[in-house]
């Protein structure tokens, strides 16, 4: 069922960011069913856009970069073809360039930690990034209001 969860949740962040960027470009759609490289398709600018729905970092206060799953396997970060990622933090959007995340870790020196998520059969390779200086690194956030 987490996993049922998860992506219910998932779908409700991709719909918030959707419902935004319709308001300026109309055409932007989801990608529809399982697409690693990015979520929705902007073709009046020809940008695409990845979400990550990130609600735990209100309690963690850290956000979540995923770069393999299961471990040897690349995902997230490694995999995007995203112009722009958006963490969804349930009270915040952050808009931040693949780019910039790289920076952040490099930057900052962060390691990477092998974490089992509710509902993983298999720990996957992630970065801890502290939310407040990630949103240094991001062009804009956005409450949820």
């Amino acid at each position: 069922m987490a996993f049922d969860d998860d992506l219910k949740a998932g779908h409700r962040s991709e719909d918030r960011v959707l419902d935004i960027i319709r308001k300026k470009y109309p055409e932007a759609e989801r990608i529809e069913g399982k697409h690693s490289p990015y979520d929705i398709i902007v073709p009046e600018r020809r940008i695409t856009v990845e979400v990550k729905g990130d609600y735990v970092s209100q309690k963690t206060n850290n956000i979540v970069i995923e770069v393999n799953h299961p471990i040897g396997k690349q995902s997230g970060l490694l995999v995007t073809t995203a112009d722009w990622w958006v963490h969804d933090t349930g009270k915040e959007l952050i808009w931040i360039k693949p780019k910039r995340i790289e920076e952040c870790i490099t930057v900052h020196n962060f390691p990477s930690k092998d974490i089992k998520g509710r509902g993983d059969r298999h720990p996957k390779r992630v970065y801890l990034i502290p939310v407040d200086t990630y949103r240094t690194f991001a062009w804009k956030p956005y409450d949820h209001k």
